[in-house]
């Protein structure tokens, strides 16, 4: 992905880490209200970094929460899956945090 050049990476991961706590916060907002269109545009903004990085654990789960915020499909399930990736996210935004030294 990045061709072992460190300043990329650490752009890469840096971007990640600044962009995708606003739309954790968004996707926390939007599921209160129970905007499950919005739910999953931004799902469908966030699944490319997310397969970018290999969290595959949650890509599979952020293509049906968008695919049931697109078609008011299994919305029964979109509370259990949103919980799962928001989670993953928090822990993935975390330890990156604590990668982005190395590479600066």
């Amino acid at each position: 992905m990045c061709g072992g050049d460190p300043k990329f990476l650490h752009d890469f991961i840096q971007l990640f880490t600044e962009t995708t706590p606003p739309s954790i916060v968004q996707l926390k907002t939007l599921r209160q209200q129970g905007n499950w269109r919005e739910v999953a545009d931004i799902l469908h903004k966030i699944k490319p970094t997310v397969e970018l990085f290999g969290m595959m654990h949650i890509h599979t789960e952020i293509k049906l929460a968008e695919q049931a915020g697109k078609t008011g499909q299994d919305l029964d399930k979109m509370d259990s899956w949103l919980d799962h990736i928001l989670m993953h996210l928090e822990i993935a935004i975390e330890a990156l945090n604590k990668e982005i030294p190395k590479y600066a």
